[in-house]
């Protein structure tokens, strides 16, 4: 995931949407938006050989 361009594409969605994006309420919202979609995705970095599968 390119991290500094998920920042960029939220900044620009608060942009669109009528807010400014550097209001004290917002200014951290990229970041934070960013590194959520980080955690989320995480897995898919994942090899599947490295998993162990209990039965």
């Amino acid at each position: 995931m390119d991290k500094e361009r998920v920042k960029k594409l939220v900044r620009e969605l608060i942009i669109e949407i009528g807010e400014d994006p550097t209001r004290e309420g917002l200014k951290d919202t990229p970041e934070r938006i960013a590194n959520m979609y980080q955690e989320i995705f995480d897995g898919y970095e994942s090899q599947y050989n490295s998993l162990k599968i209990l039965m």
